[in-house]
């Protein structure tokens, strides 16, 4: 995703940082504590960037429950600020 948003908003700063899970399994319990545990931290990391826009995307098969997608929009939206 990161090279892609280089090449294409090149006139752009592009910054990022990356939330990882130890493992690649199939973990609702570890997704959500990831979300609820490193999303806060990552969102401060970018805001020292002042940005204009963020953007939140994953490689791994969507959110835990749709729910998570509007609290995990605020939490970036919270701490990017």
């Amino acid at each position: 995703m990161e090279p892609d948003f280089h090449q294409h908003l090149a006139a752009s700063t592009v910054s990022t940082t990356r939330i990882l899970l130890e493992q690649m399994i199939d973990d609702r319990d570890a997704e959500i504590r990831m979300l609820e545990k490193d999303l806060p931290r990552a969102a401060q990391l970018i805001r020292t960037t002042d940005p204009d826009v963020v953007v939140f995307g994953r490689t791994s098969a969507g959110l835990p429950r749709r729910g998570r997608a509007a609290s995990a929009a605020r939490e970036i939206y919270r701490g990017s600020k």
